[in-house]
């Protein structure tokens, strides 16, 4: 939902509660290679549980789900495909 201030938010508890905010940008994660964005995530995440505690801000993360939705395959596809094997 694009305006509803949830960065604003993210930055003013990081502030009220005197922690670090770490911003985890998820198209940075993103990769073409199978194993690849897991790897980036449990790194990154690694990285996030090192340094708590901290506000963790998962920026934009809806179009992580929209990258994964778009790479399901339809149920035609999968159709086809159980009826092939």
């Amino acid at each position: 939902m694009q305006g509803a201030g949830k960065s604003l938010c993210a930055k003013a508890i990081a502030t009220a509660w005197h922690w670090p905010l770490l911003r985890m940008d998820v198209g940075a994660l993103y990769d073409r290679y199978v194993g690849e964005s897991e790897r980036r995530l449990r790194e990154s995440l690694r990285q996030a549980e090192a340094m708590a505690p901290l506000v963790l801000w998962i920026d934009e993360i809806e179009k992580a789900f929209a990258s994964a939705a778009s790479r399901r395959p339809t149920g035609a596809c999968r159709s086809a495909c159980s009826a092939a094997c």
